[in-house]
């Protein structure tokens, strides 16, 4: 994964109050080894600035790999011009993740940027500024790690805050498994576990509640935690129109016309996460002759027969394509 390392630690500059200063250089230079001995690519807006993440991650990064290849600075030193503004949005314009340690203003718009680009942002609180502040706004469950003692302490263990990022980033993408009452979905499970071994465990959420505002709570919850969706549809109803497409009442002998049709929670979850993730992040499976509806009868799917096993090779192209920012899936 490309990953942009973005923050500071100068009080003097930032509204938000910074914590843990010594800290600071100690952890965002183990956190450059360890994204390095992860294989990942690092970037960062700049390299000449001794109070930023940038420059001390860097310089963990480039102890463990030497090649200039394998790193990226947007704004270099000796460049002329602003480089400041334009360095950081640079860099999280081009990330797949974004992590934001301390910071000030420059740091809150590249956080915001990657935010609106719907790719994944992990900021650390535990050394408060702009990251503490993207933090608190982010819609994480309350047991969320990066909502957890570790990463917000007063006191901290810098390597466990590191072995934590690093998890979290070697397991992307947190994908949610969209299905009806068809066990087809331990199959995709299967699937994934068996080709990514690092993955986090997909969210399949139990549906054996009785409230409905708790389940929709519930969904909203682990959905906004998620950074892709496999929706998995399946022939679990039937179902007939009663109007034509003019808003006329069938005939009575086509009234009896049934098709098979998705549980409609499917296409509920499904819509939620389409407007939250974006399309390219959301592979449609569609079982058998299972309808479709007319909204999204043009978007790029998936079909098998009897098992989502059928469809492994697209299962794979999508999960990799989530973690290295290729198109998802082609027609």
């Amino acid at each position: 994964m490309n990953i942009t390392v973005i923050g500071s630690y100068r009080q003097e500059i930032t509204p938000w109050p910074l914590r843990n200063k010594d800290q600071f250089p100690v952890f965002c230079e183990q956190l450059g080894k360890r994204l390095a001995e992860s294989d990942h690519f690092l970037t960062v807006p700049c390299d000449n600035d001794e109070d930023s993440a940038d420059w001390f991650c860097l310089r963990g990064f480039r102890s463990v790999k030497k090649n200039p290849s394998s790193w990226a600075v947007k704004a270099p030193l000796g460049r002329k011009g602003n480089i400041s503004e334009k360095g950081h949005i640079d860099a999280a314009r081009e990330a797949d993740c974004v992590i934001m340690v301390g910071g000030a203003n420059g740091t809150y718009a590249a956080g915001m940027t990657a935010i609106y680009r719907r790719i994944l942002v992990l900021p650390v609180g535990c050394f408060g500024g702009a990251a503490e502040d993207i933090l608190s706004a982010l819609r994480l469950p309350h047991n969320h790690i990066l909502k957890t003692a570790i990463c917000n302490a007063s006191s901290i263990d810098t390597s466990e805050i590191v072995d934590v990022l690093i998890k979290e980033l070697n397991g992307h993408p947190r994908l949610f498994l969209v299905h009806g009452r068809s066990k087809d979905r331990d199959s995709v499970k299967s699937i994934l576990q068996a080709d990514f071994p690092n993955l986090h465990s997909p969210i399949i959420l139990d549906y054996s509640g009785n409230a409905a505002i708790g389940l929709a709570s519930k969904f909203s919850s682990f959905a906004g935690t998620s950074t892709g969706a496999i929706v998995i549809a399946t022939p679990d109803d039937i179902g007939a129109s009663v109007l034509d497409g003019n808003g006329m009442t069938l005939n009575p002998s086509e009234l009896m016309k049934f098709a098979p049709r998705a549980r409609e929670n499917v296409w509920l979850e499904m819509g939620w996460l389409w407007a939250g993730l974006g399309r390219n992040r959301i592979l449609l499976l569609v079982k058998g002759d299972t309808g479709i509806p007319s909204d999204i009868r043009d978007a790029v799917y998936v079909p098998y027969h009897d098992d989502p096993s059928e469809a492994k090779s697209k299962i794979i192209q999508f999960v990799k394509g989530l973690r290295q920012s290729e198109e998802l899936i082609k027609p």
